[in-house]
């Protein structure tokens, strides 16, 4: 049997059929890319609204003081998993968060406790002192048509950084420090580089001061400043609070008791786990020297006392904010909605042009509760007394403090509160020093000294808080022309921890209490 060619047209029909076929197999792909590409950017603003609502809701939970970070994590999970496209098991949905890296992170940003058990962290959650950072863990999209060119799923994910905003007034921490060996009570905090002092200051190199010499990391304040800081970076840390937190260090060898000499400084930065507060810039961002967290910090035992002044009492601005004590507080006993008097200082009078320190005038003792007894008892503080003999009255109250919460909430909102880092070493008598943070310590601004005499160890203006004195201070008012006032020293109260609320405690920047080896709970 013979065989004979297809008719033309046979063959012709025949190399149709291949045309459309491959036809139909482009117009499957361009639809794979039509459909599945478009769920896949569909699954991507899922995961990126994901993120923005589990950062947010982290954010808001970390702006209630008394959050710890795991309670932080736990709020991001949870908001992530309402919003995720994707349903999970438990088990499956901790699996991913546990497996999860995020390359977006920085060494600004410490990971949170594993949300569930609070043992190990969470790459994928983390912070800063003032900034939250969520990435969403991958997510899976299944194809349609991309099944036929082999591709069963596509994979998304988003992030995203919230700032933290607490619901109340920060205490900050201020760049002045307490030596290892110090107690409660009255303690010189600053005194001028020329040698003057007033009790209980007894030299510039003396008490238990010392001027934190503190970088701005611009967690806070938006601008990095690495360089070596000086009379700015002071001032401003002193109106503020330093703009970024700083771990204590734990000892974990055992080797220092507080209050011990200081061993120079080679010997204390090769301790384990000290870290220098120092950064550099990369990306416009700071970064950590040393790693994370910084526990050991420059010390100054003298510095500029125009800084002093600047930050503390001057009329000068500082990122939209007045300096410390021109600041508002609110009014102790109860009274939320009404801000703290102040007292009117005349920093120097020329004439008819006067130059005015509106400063904040509620001492400590108006924050005392009624159950505060003995040397403390809110009715030992009358009216008939002085400024002056209120402060030796509640250094008294201080000295005979048995224990027990004796303070009103409120004193976390006066301006003159704030913490203060306490070091493992008695500071050096001069020069600089590499001090690590043993803990951090409740402080209340007392004593302002103003024109100080070497001489006679006396100052012409001493300025305590007291409500009831409500007249002008200035240097020379007999002669109708108040002197140029300059700010030489000044001291503030550390309180004892037990006499605090709690609420107060769990104030110290970042919602964490400053009682444990670790930047963050």
């Amino acid at each position: 049997m013979s065989m004979r060619p297809l008719p033309i047209q046979e063959r012709q029909e025949g190399a149709t059929a291949l045309i459309v076929a491959f036809a139909l197999l482009l117009l499957m792909g361009i639809a794979a890319v039509a459909v599945d590409i478009g769920a896949g950017f569909n699954g991507r603003r899922q995961d990126q609204t994901a993120a923005d609502m589990a950062v947010m809701s982290g954010a808001l939970e970390a702006s209630f003081l008394t959050s710890s970070n795991q309670q932080v994590a736990t709020q991001v999970v949870n908001y992530a998993e309402i919003n995720v496209d994707n349903t999970y098991p438990l088990l499956d949905w901790q699996t991913l968060w546990r497996g999860c890296s995020d390359g977006g992170r920085t060494v600004q940003f410490v990971p949170l406790p594993d949300p569930w058990t609070g043992v190990g962290t969470i790459d994928c959650i983390s912070r800063s002192s003032s900034f939250l950072r969520v990435r969403v863990p991958d997510q899976l999209v299944n194809t349609t048509f991309g099944r036929v060119l082999g591709f069963s799923n596509l994979t998304t994910s988003a992030a995203a950084v919230a700032i933290i905003s607490f619901g109340q007034n920060n205490p900050p921490i201020v760049p002045y420090g307490i030596s290892g060996a110090a107690g409660s009570g009255e303690l010189c905090f600053g005194s001028a580089p020329s040698g003057t002092a007033f009790p209980p200051c007894t030299g510039p190199s003396s008490g238990t001061f010392g001027t934190l010499l503190s970088e701005f990391f611009g967690d806070f304040y938006g601008s990095v400043d690495c360089g070596n800081p000086g009379a700015t970076e002071i001032a401003t840390a002193t109106a503020l609070g330093i703009d970024h937190f700083v771990g204590t260090w734990p000892n974990a060898g055992g080797s220092v008791s507080s209050g011990d000499p200081h061993p120079g400084d080679n010997a204390v930065l090769a301790l384990p786990d000290t870290n220098r507060d120092s950064c550099t810039n990369s990306g416009g961002a700071a970064v950590a020297t040393d790693g994370v967290p910084m526990n050991t910090m420059r010390v100054d035992s003298g510095f500029p006392s125009n800084a002093m002044e600047s930050g503390l009492v001057s009329n000068g601005s500082f990122f939209g904010e007045d300096s410390r004590l021109q600041q508002s507080g609110l009014h102790p006993g109860g009274v939320s909605s009404v801000t703290n008097t102040k007292r009117t200082v005349v920093a120097q009078r020329t004439g008819a042009s006067e130059t005015l320190w509106e400063l904040d005038n509620h001492g400590p003792w108006d924050y005392l509760n009624s159950s505060a007894g003995g040397a403390c008892s809110p009715s030992n503080f009358n009216s008939g007394m002085t400024e002056v003999q209120k402060a030796a009255q509640f250094n008294a109250c201080i000295a005979g403090y048995v224990g027990g919460v004796i303070f009103d909430p409120l004193i976390a909102q006066s301006p003159r509160f704030a913490w203060a880092p306490q070091y493992w070493y008695d500071i050096p008598t001069t020069g600089l020093s590499w001090e690590p943070i043993q803990t951090y310590r409740m402080v209340f601004i007392a004593g302002l000294s103003f024109n100080c005499d070497a001489a006679s160890t006396a100052c012409d203006v001493l300025f305590y808080p007291d409500a009831d004195q409500t007249t002008e201070l200035c240097d020379d008012p007999g002669n109708g022309n108040c002197q140029q006032l300059s700010l030489d020293q000044f001291s503030a109260w550390v309180l004892p921890d037990g006499a605090i609320p709690e609420e107060v405690k769990n104030s110290f920047p970042g919602g964490s209490t400053p009682f444990e080896p670790a930047l963050f709970r």
